[in-house]
C-alpha cells in the first residue's frame, strides 16, 4: 500500500502528517490481525468458575481478553464459549471477588475444559449515623 501526502498548508505539520501515516498504518494491522484469526480453528469451551472452597460461583463475568466474547456463568458456575485455538487469556469478575485473570491453551480438534479459580474479597463498608433530623414533640402526650 502506498500513500502519497502533498503538503499544501503551511499550517500542516510534520506531526500531522505523522499521526496521518499512523493511523493508516494501525488500521492495516487491524484488518490483518483480524484476517488471521479468521483462519484459526474454532474450538468449544466448557469451563466452570469456583471459588477457593470448590464452590461454583454463580453470575461472574467470563470475558476473553482481545475478543468480543464475554459469557456470564450459569447457577452451577459453568460457561461455554466458542473461540479461536490457541493460547486465550480469560478476564473473570464477580462482585464479592477478586479480579483474576487466566492464560488457557486451547487446542483444535476436543472440547476444550478450563477450571478458573476466583478468591473471595472482604469487603469493608462504611458505618451508618442515625441522627434526629427533627424536634418530634408530637410523640410527647
Amino acid at each position: 500500500m502506498c500513500v502519497f501526502l502533498r503538503h499544501r498548508d503551511s499550517d500542516r505539520s510534520v506531526a500531522d502528517v505523522r499521526s496521518l501515516v499512523s493511523a493508516v498504518l494501525a488500521v492495516a494491522l487491524a484488518v490483518t490481525a483480524v484476517s488471521a484469526q479468521d483462519t484459526l480453528p474454532i474450538v468449544r469451551v466448557r469451563g466452570v468458575v469456583v471459588d477457593t472452597a470448590g464452590v461454583p460461583v454463580a453470575g461472574a463475568e467470563v470475558r476473553a481478553v482481545g475478543t468480543i466474547v464475554v459469557v456470564m456463568t450459569s447457577d452451577s458456575g459453568t460457561f461455554r464459549v466458542e473461540l479461536p485455538a490457541g493460547p486465550t487469556v480469560f478476564a473473570v469478575r464477580r462482585l464479592g471477588y477478586e479480579p483474576s485473570t487466566f492464560l488457557a491453551t486451547l487446542r483444535p480438534g476436543r472440547t476444550n475444559g478450563v477450571t478458573l479459580v476466583l478468591r473471595g474479597m472482604a469487603h469493608a463498608l462504611p458505618g451508618v449515623v442515625v441522627a434526629e433530623a427533627r424536634d418530634q414533640t408530637w410523640l410527647r402526650t
